[in-house]
């Protein structure tokens, strides 16, 4: 029987010198084993110990490096006999083992080896368990979940092996091109294909695009372009259907750059006093939906090409302590906090943005009457704060500029 294994990601708990443990006790390697036609996506976790007993120092000493762990690890994978584990089909198995001499748990079974495992290297630490390990299997729980593509996403789709890449912005954002646009405009990719996902990840992106479909047109609020797709990466190729899933979303690009860059500009950008009219408003126009943003931040706001500022990142499931009131902080959940509760956090954070906004005034009886906005804002009892509608009108007679 001939097979294939492709490496894919190794991971380990990194906390294990904080702790002050010798190695780690969690150690994965993600692959991709193909065998007669079908591919499987498959985790390959160790939970134990390697260094135990009396054992040389050069061991030690080895075992110290990752490069070696990971190394270890993935020429032990080679001798498992993969095939005859009761694989899950489109998804990531994850195949959990440990030393028999931890003990049997429920529902383990004897990890099958190959003929020749006789012949794994004398020094790979996996060798002096003389072939004796438990397994288990499970769905992995911290796989990329891939929603499904439904009729609720009443946008157009984009083939994610239609898009190409200009350049990697931060991990997982990307500004591309569709391949078939003879125009090349550019786009925002915000993919689920990230080295830091969280399952949370998932649901935030499905809340974003409902939330983006509400706001089609919003001059305040950056603007969805269309979801993007493809059959499931997991499929496994036994079964003769396969769905299509949700992989990430384009929206605008906006050349502008983002608030956070401008504030570290050297200079003040022209036409900046409309930027806190716009936000505020574009924040109001997500309250009257009920909608929270619960992460509003300089890095969450772009410039468009006519200097005109929009909000973007509207999942509303995502937060940064440093950009959370101080009694959101303090319940440990922001996302989870009532309504009003996350209401009044908005605005706090807008009072917090605005303080950083400042620094581009010059006159100093408008820096005044600025920092009596930003004090309303940013009340230390929520029910106090200044309403966003409040703000507007004041902000735009302190600035002299309107939106409209």
């Amino acid at each position: 029987m001939s097979y294939e294994i492709e490496l894919g990601a190794y991971k380990e708990n990194v906390d294990f010198r904080s702790r002050g443990e010798p190695e780690p006790h969690i150690r994965s390697q993600n692959i991709i084993f193909s065998c007669e036609g079908h591919r499987w996506h498959i985790k390959v976790t160790f939970r134990g110990g390697i260094l135990r007993g009396e054992v040389p120092d050069a061991f030690i000493k080895a075992q110290k490096k990752l490069s070696i762990r990971r190394q270890q690890l993935r020429t032990f994978i080679w001798f498992i006999q993969l095939e005859c584990l009761p694989l899950l089909e489109d998804t990531v198995t994850e195949v959990e083992f440990r030393p028999t001499s931890t003990g049997k748990r429920l529902g383990s079974k004897i990890l099958p080896l190959r003929s020749h495992i006789s012949k794994l290297p004398p020094d790979n630490g996996y060798n002096q368990f003389s072939g004796d390990f438990y397994y288990q299997i499970w769905e992995d729980p911290s796989r990329v979940f891939y929603p499904p593509l439904t009729k609720a996403f009443s946008v157009p789709t984009t083939l994610s092996s239609d898009l190409k890449t200009i350049t990697e912005i931060a991990p997982g954002i990307s500004r591309i091109r569709i391949i078939s646009d003879v125009k090349e405009q550019d786009y925002i990719f915000k993919s689920l294909d990230k080295p830091n996902y969280h399952p949370r990840d998932s649901e935030a992106l499905v809340h974003e695009i409902k939330n983006l479909q509400l706001f089609r047109h919003s001059p305040f609020i950056v603007q969805l372009v269309s979801v993007v797709g493809s059959t499931n990466p997991y499929y496994t190729g036994r079964s003769e259907a396969h769905s299509s899933v949700l992989r990430g979303i384009l929206v605008e690009y906006h050349p502008g750059g983002t608030l956070e860059e401008a504030l570290m500009a050297p200079y003040a950008r022209s036409g900046w006093r409309k930027w806190p009219i716009q936000i505020a408003c574009g924040l109001q126009q997500l309250h009257d939906k009920n909608i929270a943003h619960m992460d509003l931040k300089p890095s969450n706001i772009v410039i468009k090409s006519n200097n005109d500022a929009v909000i973007i990142d509207i999942g509303g499931i995502g937060f940064t302590a440093e950009w959370t009131a101080p009694e959101a902080r303090k319940s440990g959940d922001p996302i989870s906090l009532p309504w009003e509760a996350r209401r009044r956090n908005d605005i706090w954070t807008y009072g917090k943005l605005l303080l950083r906004m400042v620094q581009f005034e010059c006159d100093e009886e408008k820096v005044r009457l600025l920092h009596e906005v930003i004090d309303g804002t940013t009340k230390k009892e929520p029910n106090s704060r200044t309403e966003l509608d409040f703000v507007v009108a004041r902000l735009e007679q302190i600035l002299k500029t309107s939106i409209t």
